[in-house]
């Protein structure tokens, strides 16, 4: 213990002697092992950890799978026809769960107006995932019906912002859409709903609506064949594996097309373990991220490597003179090892400091669409990361110069000459080796890193088909208690479109009910006029309603044909993408022919 002292005080004053040597690989380590604590804190809290809910490993994100209807994405929302199906005959399942998210707009007296984000849960997906509210209740099962269904779970986050945490709202009543729902409960903070569906509306990352109501699905809207609007999570029965529980609901699956589709069509089912559908898309992206800071991290012990075999040309007579007067090479080795690990802890601890900073600024900067970003934090296992690499990090590039100087000649040591041709040659060609892997590393770095900035630009540049500058958007959402029908909205939308037109500097304004790259909207079948497609072999295609001066405002080319005009109001007309066109009428001009639409009744529409 005496002897370890001993070494980092001589290690101290070896730092010291050198303030500029020190400070220069100190601060390059210290950013190498910062950068691979964050991404690894990053890495952990996204991919590592198991999902904050009760028993995640048997939780599953449930989607249907009709490969004969759908070109446009493998895997469905689920269809609240074929979950009342499931409920009835899928054993394996212990509880299934649907949601979704729309908008609301809350109005009160204590406060101004305002467009909320709603979840729409059946009443068994708390429980399901082990969530309990923090005050109050959770939703009752005779509350997840239609008429029954006006009441609501605030989050943590509106209940203090808007209603100051006030502990009497339970009870309470607020007006949502010009509808009263009664406050039953709220939510405990930092919860993060999944997001299990790409299809899922409003969120891009984890679903986090300002409150939730039961989803209370009505049977008129109950369609064995459409309406797959819902994310499903489905919680195993404790040991029931998920290939068996699969093949019981393909088996449900198929009782479902003889018993009410009638018509040939492979229905299935895929079961995603929750947390493998919620980090999918970024596992990819994450761990090549970590490995490109672990690449950097390795350059930079061969850096210091390299540095401190420039410098142990200064010290060979002052370990020549030590191993005159008795040391031993083991003692030599273990003293300019201990030097290594000091600079590694004092480079490790500021590396922690900055992961504090790096992380708060990825975090700030962060994709949309990254999930569990509310879970990621530098925690002990971090800093333990932390410190494992700066141990690493010292053996790295403290062990090839420690030997090379313990092994020292004290004969050639001392003498004037001792610096001989042999042994400059040798070191030359230890640190030639590191430069050129060090090169090869930075080479593989810069490569990767040119391949990801060039598809980046690319991406930046490609056509989208519209204009963005110089248009601006509103969300509007209209409560149905005061727009009930299709004719008050629209005559509502008519108004509104034509005092905007009115004002300053305003070329056009048009509605839409899906702005372009939100997501799909309304897919449907579309047949052309005159064949004979079987309906579940008809193409899909994605249907947006929008006004007559859409195209002119969001600057989209006309191929063929016209735009609409006001005249063309209550007429069934449509204008085709250029792709769908071709898929009903290969090789033709598809000006005023007919095409159906899987609306019910079917009717025509022009092109």
């Amino acid at each position: 213990m005496l002897s370890l002292a001993a070494d980092l005080r001589y290690g101290l004053r070896s730092l010291r002697r050198n303030p500029g040597f020190s400070a220069i690989v100190i601060l390059i380590l210290a950013v190498g092992i910062g950068a691979n604590t964050a991404m690894f804190s990053i890495v952990d809290g996204v991919l590592l950890r198991p999902l904050p809910f009760r028993d995640p490993e048997r939780l599953f994100a449930v989607q249907e799978v009709m490969p004969k209807i759908v070109l446009l994405a493998a895997n469905l929302p689920v269809s609240a026809h074929h979950l009342r199906e499931w409920r009835k005959e899928w054993q394996a399942a212990e509880q299934i769960a649907i949601f979704n998210t729309s908008t609301v707009n809350l109005t009160s007296d204590d406060g101004d107006p305002e467009r909320l984000d709603i979840g729409r849960a059946s009443a068994e997906l708390f429980p399901l995932l082990g969530v309990q509210p923090q005050m109050g209740r959770d939703f009752l099962p005779e509350e997840d019906r239609p008429g029954s269904d006006k009441v609501v779970l605030l989050s943590d986050s509106l209940w203090r912002r808007r209603f100051r945490a006030d502990r009497a709202i339970l009870g309470k009543k607020i007006l949502l859409d010009g509808e009263p729902y009664e406050v039953i409960g709220v939510l405990p903070p930092g919860l993060m709903i999944p997001k299990v569906s790409e299809l899922q509306s409003l969120h891009f990352g984890d679903v986090n609506p300002d409150l939730w109501k039961p989803v209370a699905i009505k049977d008129a809207g109950l369609d064995p064949i459409g309406n797959f609007n819902y994310a499903a999570i489905v919680r195993l029965k404790a040991g029931i594996p998920p290939a068996q529980a699969l093949d019981q609901l393909n088996a449900v699956q198929d009782g479902i097309v003889k018993r009410y589709i009638q018509q040939p069509l492979d229905l299935r089912a895929a079961l995603v373990p929750l947390q493998a559908q919620i980090t999918g898309r970024s596992r990819q992206g994450l761990l090549l991220m970590l490995g490109a800071v672990g690449a950097v991290l390795l350059i930079v012990c061969v850096n210091i490597a390299n540095l401190l075999l420039s410098r142990a040309t200064g010290r060979r007579r002052e370990f020549a003179i030590r191993a005159a007067v008795g040391a031993s090479s083991r003692r030599m080795l273990r003293q300019l090892m201990t030097e290594s690990l000091l600079i590694a802890a004092i480079g490790g601890g500021l590396g922690i400091a900055f992961a504090y900073a790096a992380l708060a600024a990825i975090l700030a900067n962060a994709p949309v669409d990254l999930p569990r970003l509310n879970e990621v934090h530098l925690d002990a296992r971090a800093i333990a990361v932390a410190l494992l690499l700066s141990m690493g990090s010292a053996l790295l590039f403290g062990l090839l110069p420690a030997v090379r100087i313990a092994r020292v000649d004290p004969h050639n040591g001392l003498r004037a000459s001792g610096r001989s041709v042999t042994e400059g040659r040798s070191s030359g060609r230890v640190r030639s080796v590191l430069v050129a892997l060090e090169v090869g590393l930075s080479t593989v770095c810069l490569v990767a890193a040119g391949l990801l900035l060039n598809s980046y630009l690319r991406l930046l540049h490609v056509d989208r088909g519209f204009e963005v500058e110089r248009i601006a958007t509103v969300t509007l959402n209209l409560p149905a208690s005061r727009y009930a029908g299709m004719p008050q909205r629209a005559e509502f939308i008519r108004k509104l479109l034509d005092r905007v037109k009115t004002l300053p500097g305003v070329s056009y304004a048009a509605i839409s009910n899906l702005l372009p790259l939100t997501g799909e909207g309304n897919n449907n079948l579309i047949d052309a006029e005159g064949t004979n497609v079987p309906d579940l072999e008809r193409p899909v295609a994605d249907r947006r309603l929008v006004s007559e001066d859409y195209f002119r405002t969001m600057s989209v080319p006309l191929i063929e044909g016209r735009f609409f005009e006001p005249s063309d109001r209550g007429r069934l007309v449509g204008i085709l993408s250029q792709a769908t066109a071709q898929r009903l009428w290969p090789g033709e001009n598809p000006w005023e022919k007919s095409f159906a639409m899987a609306v019910r009744p079917t009717r025509k529409w022009s092109a």
